[in-house]
């Protein structure tokens, strides 16, 4: 049970940062960049620990099917993650236009749609 809190949290600080990164990323300041910078690396550090909580929880069920449908959602939100940083370095941010928002959808509906599957998955577990 107390393992399942923690997953959940996890996926709400996973949330919560992804907001933090659309609101950087709506600012003109000079500042944003570096913010930019920082909650990208905490993302990647809060997605790891999801990973690390869920891993744990999925194998645990021993499910063959949930195993892979997990290992697929969590590859296909870090590969999304990784093209749009790469496609999208902090200091290119304002430069992209309809570019940049279209590849952000993108990286937020990844976000969501494994938030989602997640939070189902653990109501099932």
């Amino acid at each position: 049970m107390a393992d399942r809190r923690e997953l959940a949290g996890a996926l709400d600080r996973l949330e919560a940062i992804h907001a933090e990164i659309a609101a950087i990323t709506a600012r003109t300041d000079e500042g944003r960049k570096r913010e930019l910078v920082e909650k990208r690396r905490a993302l990647a550090m809060q997605l790891g620990t999801v990973a690390a909580l869920a891993d744990g929880a999925i194998m645990a069920t021993r499910d063959a099917e949930l195993v892979l449908a997990y290992r697929a959602r969590l590859s296909n939100l870090r590969s999304k993650m990784a093209m749009h940083q790469a496609d999208w370095p902090a200091v290119r941010l304002g430069e992209g236009g309809e570019a940049f928002r279209a590849s952000a959808r993108r990286m937020r509906e990844a976000n969501r749609d494994f938030i989602a599957w997640m939070r189902a998955a653990l109501d099932g577990l």
